[in-house]
C-alpha cells in the first residue's frame, strides 16, 4: 500500500503576518501599557521589545531563543496577539 507523503522545509526567515502585525502593536505603546495589556512583568516586556528589535527574528516562535523569554511569556504573548488582530475569537476557548 502506497501512502502519500508531502514534506515541507521550515524557513526560518518566512514571514508570519500574526508576529508582524504584533510587532508593530507593541513597538507603538509604552512598556507599562503592554504590561497592563499582556498581564507580563515589565522586565520581560523589555526583554522582549528588545527581541523585537532584532531583524533576525521573523517569527512569534523565534522568540523563544531570545534569553528570558519562556513558554509563559510566549504564551501570555500569543494570547494577546490573538485577541487583539481583528480575527475571531473561536479557538481561544480550547486554551
Amino acid at each position: 500500500m502506497d501512502i502519500p507523503v508531502e514534506i515541507y522545509r521550515y524557513k526560518t526567515d518566512a514571514k508570519d503576518d500574526l508576529y508582524e502585525k504584533t510587532k508593530k502593536m507593541l513597538l507603538s505603546k509604552v512598556v507599562e501599557d503592554i504590561a497592563s495589556d499582556t498581564g507580563l512583568r515589565v522586565n520581560y516586556v523589555v526583554k522582549l521589545l528588545e527581541a523585537l528589535e532584532n531583524p533576525n527574528i521573523t517569527q512569534l516562535n523565534q522568540l523563544a531563543h531570545v534569553d528570558g523569554i519562556g513558554i509563559k511569556t510566549l504564551e501570555k504573548l500569543f494570547s494577546y496577539a490573538k485577541n487583539n488582530d481583528g480575527t475571531s475569537n473561536i479557538q481561544n476557548n480550547l486554551f
